[in-house]
Parts: structure tokens; C-alpha cells; sequence
């Protein structure tokens, strides 16, 4: 009696699996369609090369590189959207002053030791001594300008 009911399942599972293969080749058959992150990401990436060069190389400010993106493909993003992509890219201008002290200490070392000028790269870019200058004589950069200040000690 075990057999002859096994038997008869079996038939109505080939239905079953029959139906599913159905769906699942339909499926494929249509296109897939991305998701609102995949869309994003793909906007983002289609920009990424001209956003370098804009923030970074041109070293225009992060409103500026805004507004020439905007213009001249009409992608906007609010600036915290732009302030996360960037860090997630790595396109940072700002160098932490720990970082920047290495730095200092490395190249005068250097210099000291071996009468050699010291390169340095962040993430894959050279650091311009203008910046090491800058730390080395106790004053401080502000950030997106080349303006800077003497640090008031107590």
C-alpha cells in the first residue's frame, strides 16, 4: 500500500517541479530589472572619472564640483549623498594632522640624514609639499582653499 501511494505523490510533484521550471524559464526570459542601489551606483560610476578630475586634480571645492556635474550631465545628489561617495572613493583632500606629522618628521629625517627631497602618495596621489611646507612651520591649512593660518599656541 506504501508503494501504490508513493506512486501516485510522485506524478503530482513532477506536476509541481514541471510548473516551477516554467516560472523560473519565464523569468529569465525577461530582462532582469536593477534596483534603485544598482540605478544609483551605476549613475554614480558613469561620473566617477570627471569627478576626480573636477574635485581633485582641477582642486575645485565640493560645491563647485556639485554645480560643473550638474550642469553639464544634470545628476544631482544632496551633499551628503556627494560627502559619502567621495569618502567611499577615497577622494579626500584633507590630510589628518597625525598623518601629516609622519610626514613632516619623515622627510626631514630624510633630508637630514641623506640630503634627499621626500614624495609622498595618498591614495594615489602625490602630496604637494606645499602642504608639508605648511605643517612644518607650525601653520595650518584650510581646508579647500590654499589659504592658511598661524596656530595660536597657549
Amino acid at each position: 500500500m506504501m508503494e501504490h501511494a508513493s506512486a501516485t505523490s510522485l506524478p503530482a510533484m513532477d506536476d509541481t517541479w514541471k510548473s516551477i521550471e516554467a516560472l523560473a524559464a519565464q523569468d529569465s526570459a525577461q530582462p532582469s530589472r536593477l534596483s534603485t542601489l544598482e540605478r544609483n551606483n551605476q549613475k554614480w560610476d558613469a561620473h566617477k572619472d570627471e569627478i576626480r578630475h573636477i574635485y581633485l586634480d582641477e582642486d575645485k571645492t565640493l560645491q563647485e564640483t556639485m554645480q560643473a556635474i550638474e550642469s553639464t550631465h544634470h545628476f544631482k545628489a544632496s551633499v551628503r549623498k556627494w560627502k559619502m561617495r567621495l569618502k567611499e572613493w577615497n577622494f579626500e583632500k584633507n590630510i589628518p594632522s597625525k598623518e601629516m606629522g609622519f610626514m613632516v618628521e619623515k622627510a626631514e629625517k630624510r633630508k637630514r640624514e641623506e640630503g634627499k627631497e621626500t614624495k609622498f602618495m595618498r591614495n594615489g596621489f602625490q602630496v604637494p609639499l606645499q602642504r608639508l611646507d605648511y605643517s612644518r612651520n607650525g601653520e595650518q591649512m584650510i581646508p579647500w582653499t590654499l589659504e592658511y593660518t598661524k596656530q595660536i599656541s597657549d
